[in-house]
């Protein structure tokens, strides 16, 4: 079955997630999600097989040593990227995408059962917006959202303007909110190859996509026409999201592509700990 999903593989264009301004479907296709009380979370970093970053072979400053079209960059990529589909898959469920079957078919064959994702989607409220995530993260969500709540609701130092430097030229003071909308499950691919994005498992949000721009790789065209893709400045200083709530993401295991170097996707937090270990037993 590998043979078969790297020979599909090899066939496809080679490019990382392509990000729109999707909503997320309709709520109502899934039940509320029950809150069991009062419960801490652990503390987790994101595993590392997870995250994309790993998956690209480096040079010795950390740049991309292959071609997008060679056939072993191919390969290379396919081969971590399995374990981590195999991962996703049975830990949270498969989407409902052609790109799953094959998937599917060789875990059944391992004589595993992974269940549709559907069946483990809740209906639930990230600071104050609805999202659909996955019933085993929401705890991970809540725990982001009351540290949020109890240590950044407070006025802080925005960046407005860059100048050729990276030196900030324009500030302004606010307490920061999410303005728009929240993306979070959705039901169709966001990648253009055999990965699948975080976002089709329920374990992915994006804040405000209009006000936090993806300008790194792979990221849609539409993106580099964003006035904050032309500062000349480090991917994290593109975004409006305070330091405080991504310090809260990361507590509790997510990882924030705003500092995936490749990437810079400052919209994107993705759960990558392990979803068996965020709340701790009494």
């Amino acid at each position: 079955m590998f043979a078969i999903a790297l020979a599909g593989f090899l066939g496809l264009r080679f490019s990382i997630e392509s990000v729109d301004f999707e909503r997320t479907p309709a709520s109502g296709r899934f039940p509320v999600w029950k809150d069991p009380g009062p419960f801490e979370c652990r503390e987790q970093l994101p595993q590392e097989f997870l995250k994309r970053y790993n998956m690209f072979r480096r040079g010795p400053q950390g740049q991309r040593i292959f071609h997008n079209t060679s056939r072993e960059a191919k390969a290379y990529f396919l081969e971590r990227i399995i374990p981590s589909i195999h991962y996703r898959f049975t830990t949270y469920g498969y989407p409902s995408l052609p790109d799953a079957h094959a998937y599917v078919d060789d875990l059944m064959a391992q004589g595993k059962d992974p269940r549709p994702i559907e069946e483990g989607l809740n209906t639930t409220t990230f600071m104050g917006h609805v999202v659909v995530l996955h019933s085993k993260v929401i705890p991970a969500f809540k725990c982001v959202e009351r540290d949020i709540k109890r240590d950044c609701m407070v006025s802080t130092e925005l960046c407005d303007k860059y100048n050729s430097a990276g030196e900030c030229v324009r500030k302004h003071s606010e307490i920061y909110k999410i303005r728009q909308n929240v993306s979070s499950w959705r039901d169709r691919d966001s990648y253009l190859d055999e990965e699948f994005s975080n976002h089709n498992f329920g374990v992915a949000v994006d804040l405000d996509p209009a006000l936090n721009p993806c300008c790194g790789y792979g990221c849609q065209a539409q993106w580099q026409k964003h006035p904050r893709c032309q500062w000349k400045v480090d991917h994290t200083k593109r975004s409006e999201i305070p330091q405080c709530w991504v310090d809260a993401f990361k507590r509790y295991g997510f990882y924030w592509l705003g500092e995936d170097r490749d990437i810079g996707d400052t919209m994107h937090f993705e759960f990558l700990a392990d979803p068996d270990k965020i709340i701790i037993s009494p």
